[in-house]
């Protein structure tokens, strides 16, 4: 585990941010946490709620696993090979970005019949599922929408407490490509 990392001090100087700039850097803090859940469901959906069953169960050791889950965001441990360090039910052998189990081959077939788009198959925006036997793309607005609007809204504050002009727009068009998967004009600014 972290026995492996030197432990190093990343600091700012707090005085030489404006009052704007300190309330911007707590949201986007506060927002990044937000998101910290949606990529750890994208890896595997049951790690937050193992993350929070850890942060109520207290005890050193669970205190521990929970500090190495949220350095890993996932299962698999990142200074290992990837190796799974949680086992248990519910606990993903894949990353869920794709259904459990899916090979390459089912997944351009899948594009190849027009059961889904390869541009959807391919995006960075968009999750694969299995529905009723059948693949089909989720935009990530859609299966990830809560954690999403709550992620959105708090960079939507960042915006209007922010004093730079390019740093509001820039944080603007992030909250909306939040909720409607198109991130063109974010990418731009």
């Amino acid at each position: 585990g972290f026995e492996k990392l030197a432990k190093v001090e990343i600091g700012y100087e707090e005085l030489q941010l404006t009052d704007s700039e300190r309330r911007v850097l707590d949201l986007l803090g506060k927002a990044s946490r937000v998101l910290d859940y949606v990529f750890m469901e994208q890896i595997c959906p049951a790690i937050p709620p193992l993350v929070e069953a850890l942060k109520s169960n207290g005890g050193e050791e669970n205190r521990k696993r929970l500090a190495y889950l949220m350095f890993n965001k996932s299962p698999f441990d990142a200074l290992d090979g990837l190796k799974p360090f949680v086992k248990g039910n519910g606990i993903c052998r894949d990353i869920a970005v794709y259904p459990e189990g899916i090979t390459a081959e089912e997944l351009e077939s899948a594009i190849k019949n027009g059961e889904i788009s390869a541009d959807d198959a391919k995006s960075y925006y968009t999750a694969i599922r299995r529905e009723n036997c059948m693949l089909i793309a989720v935009k990530y607005s859609e299966a990830y929408r809560a954690r999403l609007e709550q992620a959105s809204a708090i960079i939507g504050d960042a915006a209007e407490a922010s004093d730079n002009e390019s740093l509001k727009a820039y944080l603007k068009a992030t909250a909306t490509a939040l909720l409607t998967n198109d991130y063109d004009e974010q990418q731009v600014l």
